[in-house]
């Protein structure tokens, strides 16, 4: 699509829009060019830029409700947030910062935590919804996870992707995603 340097995680939001974060640089530093969140409207196939000057922008996704969107800025290893108005975001702040690592992709739990990929950290950190690492998943040296999501059919198990070693992790949880 014309205008769109790299797209790299996606969401499908409530207004029934593809959002897509659209990265440039290098990923693991706070410097370098600013990247930006997209919409692409599959109807018409209109392609349209919301937030700008993003580090990196990663992981997203949307709260049940369809009022707020997370998005991970690599970056700088914070989940940034945005309420979703109309066909539009508004930046609404920081929602946490990692203790550790870059953040990459994310997932929602029924409770509102986050669960964000914590990729040179080896671990899944998960952000309670006022920003606090409520819990951290260690996973085994060097695994680089990057992307992390809830399925199964109670959608009780959260799945991890390494990007080194080529493993996914099925981990059961006890808040369902």
């Amino acid at each position: 699509t014309d205008g769109v340097d790299g797209p790299n995680d996606c969401a499908i939001g409530p207004d029934g829009l593809v959002w897509f974060t659209d990265p440039v640089g290098p990923a693991m530093t706070a410097e370098g060019p600013a990247g930006r969140i997209g919409s692409l409207d599959p109807t018409t196939g209109e392609v349209r830029f919301h937030a700008g000057g993003i580090r990196f922008p990663n992981g997203m996704a949307f709260t049940p409700d369809g009022t707020t969107l997370y998005v991970a800025e690599t970056g700088t290893a914070r989940v940034l947030r945005y309420l979703h108005i109309g066909a539009g975001l508004e930046p609404d702040g920081v929602l946490g910062t990692l203790s550790a690592g870059h953040s990459d992709g994310i997932a929602l739990d029924v409770e509102g935590r986050v669960s964000v990929a914590a990729t040179d950290a080896d671990s899944v950190q998960v952000l309670d919804a006022g920003g606090e690492i409520a819990e951290v998943i260690r996973l085994p040296d060097g695994s680089f996870p990057t992307s992390v999501c809830f399925g199964g059919p109670d959608l009780g198990t959260l799945y991890i992707t390494a990007a080194r070693g080529g493993r996914v992790w099925a981990i059961p949880r006890a808040v369902p995603g």
